[in-house]
């Protein structure tokens, strides 16, 4: 996960608490409980990482139903966005819209590597006491 840090861009996404640091938390919360990373699909790009909770489906299904029934009055302003996002010109191109990615990568590849460790280790065996 330090490796991340070494990205400029991974400072300016954290000094800044732009919504990729959201979207990267709600990533790594579906990774634990499996529903949050469905709120991932309100950054696009990193849209993608929804999947990571769908582990828990029939969780993961219902809050995708709820996040789509709570977009259904807002679909007019999604199709704004969807203008917004096609008409949206960047002198670092396709960079910009995929830049988040990189920092994302690590930090959920530092998580998976984390909870695979934990997961290889022995269960604890509580002492149970014999009764007299």
């Amino acid at each position: 996960m330090a490796l991340a840090l070494c990205d400029p861009r991974a400072w300016f996404t954290l000094l800044l608490g732009n919504p990729s640091l959201w979207a990267l938390a709600l990533a790594l919360a579906g990774l634990a409980w499996g529903w949050p990373s469905v709120l991932c699909v309100l950054k696009l790009p990193l849209a993608p990482l929804a999947l990571l909770g769908a582990h828990d489906r029939r969780r993961w299904l219902l809050a995708l139903a709820v996040v789509g029934a709570a977009s259904v009055p807002f679909w007019a302003l999604w199709t704004d966005y969807a203008a917004t996002l096609a008409n949206a010109h960047s002198e670092r191109g396709i960079g910009y819209v995929l830049g988040d990615w990189p920092v994302a990568l690590l930090v959920l590849a530092g998580a998976a590597s984390g909870r695979a460790s934990r997961e290889g280790m022995p269960k604890f065996v509580s002492p149970v006491r014999a009764s007299a």
